[in-house]
């Protein structure tokens, strides 16, 4: 776009680094254990999301920043396609050529999971929570969000996953 844009993005990219937004959740898909595991889900029926790149994140966000208008609404950013945490354990599966399975959690063990992340107890509870109202579809979409601010269709979350293999590997 410009030098403007440019510099905020690397900014924020930075300060995302390497992570993914999952519907309201960051979650960090490089740690050993969630690689192997994929436990971020309460069990029963498969939820979907439009899972979306920082990248797209933060390009959005520059838009925003840098546009001569003040844009006055609320935009919903996601991915080009909503995915189960089954899909995305697929994808990194055939990306990273080694076996990448979901394991669901209830929304309790989901909570003690993120404690042991070392998450207060409370707001543990909260993203447990957060979670379980996925369950219910109501992240089951996808937006034209990130096109509309930035003039570039959101990233999927294949080609996300095929840009960081190295880093999975290593």
């Amino acid at each position: 776009m410009n030098d403007k844009f440019d510099s905020f993005s690397g900014l924020l990219r930075g300060a995302l680094g390497d992570r993914l937004m999952a519907g309201s959740d960051m979650v960090d898909l490089f740690t050993e254990d969630v690689l192997f595991e994929f436990p971020y889900a309460p069990e029963g029926l498969p939820r979907r999301l439009g899972f979306i790149d920082a990248d797209d994140i933060a390009a959005a966000a520059v838009a925003c920043l840098v546009s001569a208008e003040p844009l006055n609404d609320d935009r919903i950013l996601t991915g080009p396609e909503a995915l189960s945490y089954e899909d995305t354990a697929g994808i990194l599966s055939e990306v990273t050529g080694r076996t990448i399975r979901h394991v669901p959690l209830s929304p309790r063990d989901l909570a003690l999971r993120f404690e042991a992340q070392g998450l207060p107890p409370d707001y543990a509870g909260i993203l447990a929570g957060l979670d379980e109202t996925i369950r219910t579809g109501v992240e089951d979409r996808t937006t034209d969000g990130v096109a509309g601010l930035t003039g570039k269709a959101a990233g999927s979350f294949r080609q996300f996953a095929g840009g960081n293999v190295g880093r999975w590997q290593a």
